[in-house]
């Protein structure tokens, strides 16, 4: 089923879904797509199902591959810090101010980090996430210390998933500013209500993710304990 082409289309589907559904009933889109909604949690959501499962596959490889544990432990940290990013870390869930320095310094008065960024690198960390997710399983076996090779990018199938996120802020960093600067009439999407979609391909990267640790997280559960030691230690 995960590697029919409908499956792999859904990523798709959902961002041009989303850009239908703002033609057809944008107040139900702005009421999605806007901060601390639907699309904004399920997100956070899905960090937390990564985190999860991620330091489970880290308890399965234990000892065997102390370089792919330390991995998943990794991007179990990256999880957590991710999900509390994606709802400031439940300042208006909870009600609390923030540090008040973080706060001044965010321009959307939140108490998160990665608005602190600036637009280009934040963007260009998901251009080159989401380049990773989709192609990294050509490059990874290249890479000798890097076995077994299915623990460290994701598969084919998998690539819309991420290559979506990495799609949309290209277009929206290098096509979508060049052209406006040229052409007046250019329609930008912040000028159209477009401006949240990437709170829909930010969530296709999230499943991504989940789907990604779940698929180790299988192979490593169920392979046979010989088959799988010679996996690990890449004999």
């Amino acid at each position: 089923m995960v590697g029919a082409p409908w499956f792999r289309a859904l990523p798709v589907i959902a961002l041009v879904g989303a850009i239908a559904l703002r033609w057809i009933w944008d107040n139900l889109y702005n009421f999605a797509v806007k901060e601390d909604s639907v699309v904004e949690y399920l997100t956070a959501l899905m960090y937390v199902v990564v985190v999860g499962l991620a330091v489970t596959v880290a308890l399965h490889l234990g000892r065997t591959n102390r370089l792919a544990a330390t991995a998943y432990i990794l991007l179990a940290a990256a999880g957590v810090f991710i999900a509390g990013e994606e709802i400031s870390w439940g300042q208006r869930i909870f009600g609390f101010a923030g540090p008040p320095e973080l706060v001044e310094a965010n321009y959307q008065g939140e108490a998160n980090l990665h608005n602190l960024l600036g637009r280009h690198l934040l963007h260009g960390s998901y251009i080159l996430v989401g380049l990773y997710g989709a192609f990294g399983r050509l490059l990874v076996p290249k890479i000798g210390w890097l076995r077994p090779a299915f623990l460290y990018a994701p598969p084919r199938w998998l690539a819309t998933w991420f290559g979506t996120a990495a799609v949309l802020y290209i277009y929206f960093d290098y096509i979508e500013t060049p052209m406006a600067s040229l052409f007046e009439s250019y329609p930008v999407a912040s000028q159209i209500g477009y401006d949240r979609l990437q709170e829909v391909v930010e969530f296709n990267l999230s499943v991504g993710f989940v789907l990604f640790v779940a698929y180790v997280f299988h192979r490593v559960r169920t392979a046979a304990p010989v088959q799988l030691r010679a996996e690990l230690s890449g004999s």
